[in-house]
């Protein structure tokens, strides 16, 4: 399938747009080359699950953390929520924690603007062939 778009952006994420589809990848690298690139995708479909799993988790990391949790937690669709070194809600698996609402809006603002154009630049190619 060939690749219309692709962008990365602010929140560590690159956007890719196919012809009939996007979806947002994340990769990680480990502390060195020795360490294969973990890669996690959220497919066009499913952003707004993973926008409201980020909210869902960030409210329980705030709660937890008023109860002086210390304790490494899975949250909803594979996002850990962590305490300690690199606190905060992970963008996936133990990647890229947010630890200040302020930084998880721009976020979630971010995926969303992405979507508009992700979808706009697919309906403007199926135009275009059609």
């Amino acid at each position: 399938m060939k690749i219309l778009y692709k962008e990365e952006l602010h929140c560590k994420a690159t956007l890719v747009v196919l012809e009939s589809r996007w979806y947002l990848s994340f990769e990680e690298q480990g502390p060195d080359k020795r360490y294969k690139k973990r890669a996690f995708q959220v497919q066009g479909g499913e952003w707004k699950e993973y926008c409201q799993a980020l909210l869902n988790n960030f409210e329980r990391y705030e709660c937890l953390k008023a109860q002086g949790n210390q304790r490494m937690v899975q949250g909803e669709k594979n996002q850990w929520i962590r305490f300690g070194f690199k606190e905060g809600v992970c963008l996936f698996d133990q990647n890229y924690p947010v630890k200040k609402k302020e930084k998880l809006q721009e976020i979630i603002e971010e995926i969303e603007k992405s979507a508009k154009k992700a979808e706009h630049i697919i309906k403007k190619a199926s135009e275009l062939e059609g």
